[in-house]
Formats: C-alpha cells, structure tokens, sequence
C-alpha cells in the first residue's frame, strides 16, 4: 500500500488526499477484515467509497466482473486501481516467487482488464503499466522453469521453421492438443496481445 500511494503521488502526480488514503487503505477491508464503517468513521465517506469499490469479493469470475465494473468507476478508483496493479506487475518483476501458472495469470489478467482501466487514467499510466508487465513477464519467465515434457509418442506434428506473417517462427509443440506459435522475436507480452 505505502508503495501504490507513493506511486500515485510521484509518477501519476496524484495530490488528492482522500485518494492517497484510499491507496494506502485499499486492501485493508479485504485483507485484514477491517469494516468499512470503520474506515469511514476514521477517514470519511469518500475514502469509504474508493476502499469498498477496490475491495475484491471472493471467487474468480466476481473478480472479472468486478475488474469491468473498475472501468466504469470514478476517476479516483481508477487511478488507485491502476497503480495498485503497476505495483503488483513491478513486485513480481522484482522477484517472481508465484508458480507459473499464478504468475502468467496475473500478467495476462493485468494485460487485459488492467490496461483498460489505465487508459482511462492517462497515456503515463499505460505506459507506466506497459513496462510493468513487461519486466514481470520477463522475469517470470526466465525464473520460472516448466516441467519435464510427457512422451509425445507421435502423437503431434513436428513442424520445422517456417515462415508467418513474412516473419521467422518456430512452432513449438508440447503436447498433442497445444500447439503455439511463436516467433523468435516476440517476447511473452508480444505473444499475448
């Protein structure tokens, strides 16, 4: 929380006070089952308001609603939203600790909902969240080693390099039911869009 609050102040030259509150607030309802009553008794109805609107309820598809809703909300929600998830694609970056599958899920879900959220911040806020993502993609990535291949048994096609797109690619094959396609300079961010 000290880290988003102090991201919104020095890098999205955020000034309000009620928003950098909200941000050093913002997972404490969720986190440490702090009332939100509580929250608006100590620091007023609009801090309450941000607080409860960056609150996550429990359970995977709520959250994708909920990360559209975020969208849609006011300017300060965004903003703190925004900066909530810079700093959790900056975290993994700084030390990619997640098992692969947690770890691509955050970056694909903070590419897609997250980016959208910032652009409705500023252009400073995507490109500020482009970088994010990319240094997490790229240290889980390289820190995170996949398991060992089953046996393919010929089941699925080999495929020398070809050409896409006029573009060098590579068809990697792991499984008989995935297949990916990736060129060789494409990084993991480039892959997902």
């Amino acid at each position: 929380p000290i880290r988003v609050a102090a991201s919104l102040m020095e890098e999205l030259d955020v000034r309000n006070p009620d928003i950098v509150i909200a941000a050093l607030l913002h997972d404490v309802v969720e986190d440490c089952d702090v009332p939100s009553d509580v929250v608006e008794r100590h620091f007023g109805c609009s801090v309450r308001r941000i607080v409860e609107a960056l609150t996550w309820e429990p359970g995977h598809a709520v959250k994708w609603e909920q990360a559209q809703q975020q969208v849609r909300h006011e300017p300060a929600v965004r903003v703190v939203r925004t900066a909530d998830v810079i700093d959790n694609c900056r975290d993994l970056a700084a030390g990619c600790t997640a098992d692969r599958a947690s770890a691509l899920r955050m970056i694909y879900g903070d590419a897609h909902w997250g980016r959208r959220i910032a652009e409705r911040v500023s252009a400073g806020a995507v490109q500020l969240l482009t970088n994010a993502i990319a240094s997490a993609s790229t240290a889980c990535v390289a820190a995170v080693s996949e398991p060992p291949l089953p046996p393919n048994k010929g089941k699925a096609l080999t495929i020398e390099p070809s050409t896409i797109n006029h573009q060098p690619s590579t068809r990697v094959t792991r499984y008989p039911i995935r297949t990916h396609v990736i060129a060789t300079t494409d990084t993991l961010l480039e892959v997902v869009r």
